[in-house]
């Protein structure tokens, strides 16, 4: 199940009945249970979407002083207790009373994954908050009225007369450009958000943003051994997989066959199985996974997981094709992903089988296994020292920077403690660089932003990233179609913590990328998995599904750029003829073998123009709230 929170603040008795009716509306389902408050000014309710279609319904609870709440949360335990499901129970309620003494730091007193919204008629103030990572959406509009309208989804706001579906030319042109800070502006003219990590407090018309927790940044740790850090790791995973799985009722997982949703999937087997309890796995099986390429087989790993975990696995078709040509865009929310491309399916599989929520190995490059982008610490410490010298002069010549500062950059980041690297390196920004998406922002979209949004000063915290969030919150929205939610057991703040904390070298042990997680998980993943050298999506698939789709692709491209809407962001022409310079598959396909055979993995083709037609299919649907225009799909290819 899932909850989705809304209401309204505003003077108009009237108007604001009006709104809040539509809110209801367009947030209610078929089988949908729901509450609703009415204090003062201040209207609030909450919808549960049941994947089953049955189940009771949500609350309201309410605080000291006749303080309203309602929540979407996911609170947990000091320990490694299960999730809580929400307002109602005697865990939620006692964590949201104990936190509301002190309304200026409440969300900082939760721990889970939320989105709360509180009404304190003694002051008249709305709060509305979201939780540390901003796995739980939240979005707000200024309604013409002076008041303001939030939901748990983009679209109830604009179905519900609050906002128009207008796209944001400055938001998507960020986005197009790659990694930056997220804002509360999304790529809907009229919609904000409530940031991760943020407080957002409305009184007398005023509104403060305030954030309350970012990622620490404490002194590394400096462990007995590395043996220790390992065991440690070990624990917080199955601490972290603990607080995610439900007490009772069917768990679904994502099991891809790579490192880090294996090691969720068998710890939650293994977990369950003392109970009773059994888990579901479910995998893409696409036309891109080839064994003739020479890389290892996603479905081959994922099955040999599951049979060594015990875990029951689902293979469902994906055709990512389709998903770029016909699956239309999530509402509300730009996001070069493929969600259509597999993920629809089995969330309605995952559904029919009575889950509530799906576990995803999201977080783990960032962090348990992958620990950042340490690829060049990596292959120094497995002596490929031209593969790193090529990748450094590679990623140079696309940044605008000099190679030798590139690679002194990267392995002082590996060496160097992370608290002297400001005061060593001072701003590691990277002067002049220009982001490749920057290319295909057309004359009169440049006119939408300053200059310098047009270049970038280097990497962002990857939680911080607008990219990490639009793809959090578009999978969250995703979901709640099917009335389930995504939950992430390495995005636990507590692991988090961990990672960020441990030398960067421990991440590279005896010269093997991953290698704590790797060692972690000896006796419960097979090995063939435990030690892949290489992250699957990197074989070179979507190199070859490119070429194999190029004509199709650009193609698409002409055609959306005969819209007005969309030709006056993008230059749609110079995209189709990026797409149209990919190899021909022949030569694609024997660059991938030719470097699976020395144990590499495939990063040299990389086509921006692509990416940015999720970009151009937003804007033609006006922000995923309208079909896309005609001769825009695949039918028409």
């Amino acid at each position: 199940m899932v909850d989705l929170i809304f209401g309204v603040l505003s003077a108009s008795e009237e108007h604001a009945a009006l709104v809040f009716d539509r809110l209801r509306h367009s947030l209610t389902t078929r089988g949908s249970g729901y509450s609703i408050a009415h204090d003062g000014k201040c209207r609030l309710g909450v919808v549960r979407r049941h994947a089953s279609g049955i189940g009771p319904a949500p609350r309201i609870a309410r605080g000291k002083g006749g303080a309203l709440i309602a929540g979407d949360l996911r609170l947990t335990g000091a320990g490694d207790h299960a999730a809580s499901p929400g307002l109602g129970t005697d865990e939620a309620d006692l964590a949201l009373a104990t936190a509301l003494d002190n309304p200026d730091r409440f969300p900082d007193r939760l721990a889970g994954d939320f989105a709360i919204a509180a009404w304190f008629p003694a002051r008249g103030e709305l709060v509305l908050a979201r939780d540390r990572i901003g796995i739980r959406p939240l979005f707000l509009a200024r309604m013409h009225s002076g008041g303001i309208a939030f939901a748990s989804l983009p679209r109830a706001l604009v179905e519900a007369g609050c906002a128009e579906a207008d796209t944001d030319p400055r938001e998507l042109i960020r986005w197009l450009c790659g990694p930056a800070p997220a804002v509360q502006q999304t790529h809907l003219r009229a919609i904000r958000r409530v940031p991760a990590g943020h407080v957002l407090r409305v009184s007398d018309g005023r509104e403060r943003c305030v954030r309350y927790w970012r990622l620490a940044r404490q002194p590394t740790i400096r462990p007995a051994s590395p043996d220790a850090l390992q065991s440690e790791l070990r624990i917080l995973i199955e601490r972290a997989v603990a607080r995610c799985l439900p007490d009772e009722g069917p768990v679904a997982t994502l099991l891809s066959g790579g490192l880090d949703s294996a090691a969720i999937g068998a710890t939650a087997a293994r977990r369950l199985a003392g109970s009773g309890r059994a888990i579901t796995g479910f995998c893409r099986a696409t036309a891109q996974t080839r064994a003739h390429l020479g890389a290892p087989d996603q479905t081959g790993l994922a099955t040999s997981v599951a049979r060594e975990a015990g875990i029951p696995l689902r293979l469902v078709p994906t055709d990512y094709i389709a998903a770029v040509f016909d699956a239309p865009p999530v509402p509300g929310v730009c996001f070069a992903g493929d969600l259509d491309g597999g993920d629809s399916e089995i969330l309605a599989q995952a559904a029919a089988l009575g889950a509530d929520r799906l576990l995803c190995g999201l977080g783990g490059d960032e962090g348990a296994s992958g620990h950042g982008s340490g690829r060049y610490a990596d292959a120094l410490g497995r002596g490929l020292i031209g593969a790193c010298l090529a990748a450094v002069a590679r990623d140079a010549r696309r940044e605008g920077s000099r190679a030798i500062r590139r690679l002194v950059v990267e392995v002082m980041r590996a060496v160097v403690p992370r608290r002297l690297l400001s005061a060593t390196l001072g701003s590691i920004g990277r002067a002049g660089y220009v982001p490749p998406g920057a290319e295909f922002v057309a004359p009169g979209g440049r006119g939408f932003v300053p200059a310098r949004l047009l270049r970038s000063d280097g990497p962002r915290p990857f939680l911080e990233s607008n990219h990490y969030q639009a793809g959090l919150e578009a999978r969250a929205i995703k979901a709640a179609e099917h009335g389930l939610r995504y939950v992430y057991p390495l995005l636990d703040p507590e692991l988090l913590d961990f990672t960020t904390r441990a030398p960067a070298l421990f991440w590279c042990r005896d010269g093997i990328a991953r290698w704590p997680m790797r060692a972690a998980m000896a006796g419960l993943l097979p090995d063939e998995v435990r030690l892949a050298p290489d992250k699957l999506l990197d074989d070179g698939t979507e190199a070859l599904w490119l070429a194999e789709n190029r004509t199709c692709l650009a193609g698409l491209a002409r055609r959306l750029g005969r819209l007005p809407e969309v030709a006056e962001i993008l230059d749609m022409e110079k995209i189709a003829r990026d797409i149209e310079a990919v190899p021909p598959p022949a030569e694609v396909t024997q660059r991938i073998r030719d470097r699976a055979a020395q144990g590499r993995q495939f990063d040299d083709l990389f086509c921006t123009g692509w990416i940015a037609l999720f970009g151009a299919r937003f804007i033609a649907s006006g922000g995923g709230m309208r079909p896309v225009p005609p001769g825009t799909r695949q039918a028409d290819a």
